[in-house]
């Protein structure tokens, strides 16, 4: 709901889109937290654990660039589009979260 609400809110907010070495690291910790799953799974199954780590640190590490590149220039020029859709698309996924565990939706 807060989301749909700044869509239509007046009120500019200050848009940090610097992309310097303290976002990167709070972006890399923030993305690697789902990689230390997946990274203990790799070493119970015997993956080559080397490779993976540097497969998924340049992957997320590139992603992360092209995702907050991508945002700023969309951001930017669809902000009220986007929050409102947003926040629908995150009132959707509750109500059917909900509903399948009311067992009203399968």
């Amino acid at each position: 709901m807060n989301m749909i609400r700044e869509a239509f809110s007046k009120d500019e907010e200050k848009i940090d889109d610097r992309l310097d070495f303290k976002n990167l690291c709070i972006l890399g910790i923030a993305t690697s937290i789902d990689a230390l799953v997946i990274g203990i799974t790799f070493a119970l199954m015997g993956v080559n654990l080397p490779l993976a780590v540097v497969l998924i640190g340049l992957t997320t590490f590139i992603m992360c660039i092209i995702g907050v590149k991508i945002g700023t220039v969309f951001g930017a020029k669809y902000k009220r589009g986007a929050e409102f859709t947003g926040g629908l698309i995150l009132i959707l996924m509750g109500l059917k979260i909900l509903l399948e565990h009311l067992n009203i939706i399968v």
